[in-house]
């Protein structure tokens, strides 16, 4: 089975900042225990939704969006893939 652990976009990321500190640290003890178990897929960090392309499906349709995108405060601003047995 595997997991994507996300985080969101905020003021800073969408502004280009770097991840506040705490988040920094807890992803980092995240990233280093799967990888030292061989669990940790791949992780990395996005770009601001101003440099990214929404893509929607609809009626057999794509539908391009140019950013900066708007949303719900659900767009990612990084994320990780890890593998666990159950």
């Amino acid at each position: 089975m595997r997991y994507v652990c996300m985080h969101k976009v905020g003021p800073t990321s969408e502004a280009g900042g770097p991840p506040p500190k705490d988040l920094i640290a807890g992803m980092g003890q995240l990233i280093g225990e799967t990888a030292k178990t061989g669990k940790f897929i791949n992780g990395g960090g996005l770009k601001p939704s101003r440099e990214r392309l929404r893509l929607s499906f609809a009626g057999g349709r794509c539908t391009v969006t140019p950013g900066p995108l708007v949303g719900g405060n659900e767009l990612p601003a990084g994320f990780a893939t890890i593998k666990v047995k159950t």
